[in-house]
């Protein structure tokens, strides 16, 4: 009793509590207008005061989650009710409070989904909340039926690695595709079972079909712009073909149903013709029936006209007796007797008549199904018999057969299984075929790139070749001469290399295209060997790792600009280069951060590639006295146009100066009137036909044969009429081919060799033994493939044997 009275009382008090917030609300919005109306005065007055937009904060992105707190919906929910009181809107509070508590039981489950998925929480608006959390049961479907732990690892790789924040609204989208391509048997044998680092989540090969489809379309369409007469005449022979087999296929199926119709007509005759019997007989029925009608007519219009006839008499003679109106009436009572007495004779007989004509048709369905059935059982007794006869045939003739040619059988049902394993197979290609229809309104046309990159969408087209090259290893001699051969090649080098690979995904590249992978280590470089993941030759270019060591110690960086004018000082112009710790001199510490700055993983990057042919390139080969060789070798064993013949003086044309890199280019400026003349000094020594080459103008000297010095020729034939300008640029670019040379004698004598770096190894045995463990692990799959190169190395093999002897 006391639990109740305690309730009835807390139902009593609920009116005085909902008056009471009501008023808490009315109080809150009028200090609320207060504030905003001194806000707004202190803001006129002091601008400087204003609060930035909430957009504009920090942490906005982390307070939108506060939104689906319990206490923000459901204060939410009392504002809106509030702001239409007017129109009964606290009549609706009751509506919208459970609203808001389902909003926040759905966020709640969002973030259990995350948890599981181990995902960083992102913000949903509640538009799309319902949509993404559908997504993610259907995701978390896929996780919890899968059958084992690296199958749920694989899943949670993948789950980490979509892009729900940024790409959420294409993800909700085009949910069904995503979830029928995870789901399907292609990607688990694809993907799952060789866990892929990077699965993509739309089928690629749907996504290229279309386009291969609008691609082959184009062309035919061009090719009917250009032999349109052939391909019409073409075209109406395959419709006139096409039209002749429907109808050879039509006038089969007419000769068919004609003779099922003929096998027929025997069953159907007797019933056909108990049919007719029964229709006359229906047909005179009611003609004797129509017949007793049309005399019953008559005789009431005779009754009908002597009755008027009786009456005029009876008007003109003036006779008004009961004599002749008992007369009538006895008349016509005879009358309406004998009208019964027909009517009922009539009936009878059609009461007869209609039972001699069902009995009659009872009579002839049973003859008919009696027939039938006999029909049916004659000709089972002969099919049997017939079948009884063939087995028997077949019998002794298999009993003849193995014993005369067993072998033959044997080898005639190996055959039989062939024929039907291959029908068999090319059904299952023609059911994949069909399975693999282009997406409706998806192609990699219709995906931007940046798009295709966070959807792990591989790049299936637009290149032929994949060419890793790296530092001090001669990329660049390589490089050009594969252009030399009529190949594009595309360049993914250091800096942002995913901004460098999205605009692979176009679709102009050619097919004969090479993506060169240049100091190719970087945080994105296993998710880049994992899209390249088209079929294609990898030539890996190498090189002795003791010379790459003793190149990096001398490669250096450059400084400045690289632009000087008339009359700058030559030695300060010509100070460039600087090496490890803003050095101008080679520091011998700079070994050790060298080795680990530079790309010595061979193993690890062949390793991301392993499903394509590597051909091992060492740059021994590609030295201009075997360059030509080598790229007409490596044309026919990758497949791409060998070099010309014409062209075999650029192949062996002597490499740039490496003691000049990062000295070189410079850029002379020359002032003339309002012109500004620019003369560059590089190490390219091919020849440009675009600009004038100064090198013959000036003193001859060995340092011209190494470098170019060149302008555009309309500055050249400026330059040259005015003759004291062109004495005094040409008198001050000797002085800089001399000073130039100087630099380079001194640059080389204070480079390192391999000698000097096997010395520094032999002293550092912490470093000795680093680089031997490395390279013995990285340089496994080229002694497994190409061992004579490795045995080549000549500072390799003593570097080894250093090691061997010392530890």
């Amino acid at each position: 009793m006391g639990g109740g009275q305690n309730n009835t009382y807390l139902v009593s008090l609920i009116p005085f509590a909902f008056l009471k917030l009501l008023l808490c609300l009315y109080k809150i919005k009028q200090t609320h207008k207060k504030q905003q109306q001194f806000y707004k005065q202190t803001i006129q007055l002091f601008p400087n005061l204003k609060y930035p937009s909430l957009q504009d904060c920090k942490d906005y992105q982390q307070s939108l989650c506060f939104q689906y707190h319990l206490a923000y919906l459901l204060g939410e929910a009392l504002s809106k009710a509030d702001k239409i009181w007017y129109k009964g809107g606290y009549f609706t509070l009751n509506k919208k409070i459970k609203e808001a508590k389902h909003i926040y039981k759905l966020h709640q489950e969002y973030k259990a989904i995350l948890k599981v998925f181990n995902l960083p929480y992102c913000f949903i608006p509640k538009e799309s909340l319902l949509q993404t959390l559908s997504f993610l049961k259907a995701l978390k479907h896929l996780y919890n039926a899968s059958d084992s732990k690296t199958t749920q690892t694989f899943f949670l790789h993948l789950f980490n690695q979509i892009p729900f924040y940024t790409q959420r609204p294409f993800l909700l989208k085009y949910k069904e595709e995503i979830l029928e391509w995870l789901e399907s048997k292609e990607f688990k044998e694809q993907y799952i079972k060789t866990n892929h680092p990077y699965p993509p989540l739309l089928n690629p090969k749907r996504l290229y079909k279309k386009e291969s489809i609008e691609v082959k379309s184009q062309r035919e369409d061009r090719g009917r712009s250009e032999d349109g007469g052939e391909l019409q005449r073409r075209g109406d022979r395959e419709d006139r073909e096409t039209k002749e087999g429907k109808e050879v296929e039509i006038q089969s199926k007419e000769t068919k149903e004609k003779e099922t119709q003929s096998n027929s007509k025997g069953i159907k005759g007797i019933k056909t013709e108990s049919k007719e019997s029964q229709d006359g007989e229906l047909q005179s029925n009611t003609n004797v029936f129509i017949d007793s009608k049309s005399k019953e007519e008559i005789k009431s219009k005779e009754i009908k006209s002597n009755k008027e006839m009786g009456d005029k008499e009876s008007k003109d003679n003036g006779i008004s007796g009961s004599h002749t109106k008992e007369r009538i009436r006895g008349e016509s009572e005879e009358v309406k007797h004998k009208e019964k007495l027909v009517a009922l004779t009539i009936q009878s007989n059609n009461e007869v008549k209609s039972k001699e004509i069902k009995e009659d048709r009872n009579r002839e369905t049973k003859e008919g199904k009696e027939v039938e059935i006999q029909s049916k059982e004659t000709k089972e007794k002969e099919t049997q018999n017939i079948k009884g006869i063939i087995k028997e045939i077949s019998k002794q003739q298999e009993i003849q057969n193995q014993k005369e040619n067993s072998e033959e059988l044997v080898e005639v049902k190996t055959e039989i299984n062939k024929g039907i394993g291959d029908r068999d197979s090319e059904n299952v290609e023609s059911k994949n075929e069909e399975s693999l229809q282009p997406y409706a309104n998806l192609s990699y046309e219709s995906i931007p790139a940046s798009l295709a990159w966070d959807l792990n969408l591989p790049l299936v087209g637009g290149y032929n070749l994949i060419f890793i090259g790296r530092g001090v290893s001669g990329h660049a001699a390589l490089w050009r001469y594969l252009s030399l051969c009529g190949i594009s090649v595309k360049v993914i080098r250091e800096g942002d290399q995913k901004a460098m690979f999205l605009p692979l995904y176009s679709r102009d590249s050619a097919e004969n295209t090479c993506i060169a992978l240049i100091t190719w280590w970087n945080h994105n470089r296993l998710k880049q060997a994992s899209l390249l993941d088209k079929n294609v030759p990898v030539i890996f270019l190498v090189r002795d790792p003791i010379s790459r060591l003793k190149s990096a110690m001398n490669h250096g960086n450059g400084i400045g600009n690289g632009e000087f004018v008339l009359g700058d000082d030559l030695e300060k112009v010509l100070d460039r280069k600087r090496y490890y710790k803003n050095s101008r001199t080679i520091n011998p510490e700079s070994l050790e951060h060298l080795w680990r700055a530079y790309d010595f993983r061979d193993y690890t990057n062949v390793a991301w590639f392993s499903g394509k042919e590597i051909v091992y390139v060492d740059m021994q080969e590609i030295m201009p006295n075997r360059a030509f060789e080598t790229m007409t070798r490596l044309s026919k064993i990758v497949g791409f146009n060998p070099p010309k013949p014409e062209n075999k003086h650029l192949f062996e044309a002597q490499s740039v100066v490496f003691e000049l890199a990062h000295t070189l280019p410079l850029t002379l400026k020359v002032k003339y009137d309002c012109n500004v003349i620019c003369i560059e000094i590089t190490r390219d020594i091919y020849t440009n036909p675009n600009k004038y080459l100064l090198n013959n103008e000036l003193t001859p000297h060995l340092m011209l044969k190494q470098i170019s010095i060149r302008l555009e020729t309309e500055h050249y034939a400026i330059l040259f009429q005015n003759k004291p300008l062109f004495k005094e640029v040409l008198e001050y670019l000797d002085k800089f081919v001399l000073a130039l040379w100087e630099k380079k004698e001194w640059i080389r004598q204070m480079q390192w060799n391999e000698a000097r770096v096997l010395e520094y190894l032999r002293d550092n045995k912490p470093l000795r033994n680093e680089i031997y463990r490395k390279l013995e692990k990285e340089l496994v799959h080229i002694k497994s493939h190409r061992l004579d190169i490795v045995k080549s190395w000549k500072y390799y093999q003593e570097f080894v044997k250093m090691c061997e002897v010392l530890d």
